[in-house]
């Protein structure tokens, strides 16, 4: 039922990264005040962001290309 929705966003590595930095940052025990359960957040993409992304499919398909071309 999902899967026709579905949207798989490549790249998003660079952008996560950012925002996992922050929040590793704000869960240090040094700090007076810092996030607490940090294991429970979650976190938003962009409706730009993951709109630009590929079907199930299609992705799978990528794989599929960069598996037979030794990448």
């Amino acid at each position: 039922d999902v899967k026709p929705f579905a949207k798989i966003v490549t790249n998003i590595g660079k952008d996560i990264s950012k925002v996992y930095k922050g929040v590793d940052g704000f869960t240090s025990v040094d700090g007076l005040v810092r996030l607490r359960n940090e294991q429970q957040l979650r976190y938003g993409v962009s409706a730009e962001l993951w709109e630009k992304g590929i079907s199930i499919d299609q992705w799978i398909q990528s794989l599929r290309t960069k598996a037979s071309q030794g990448n």
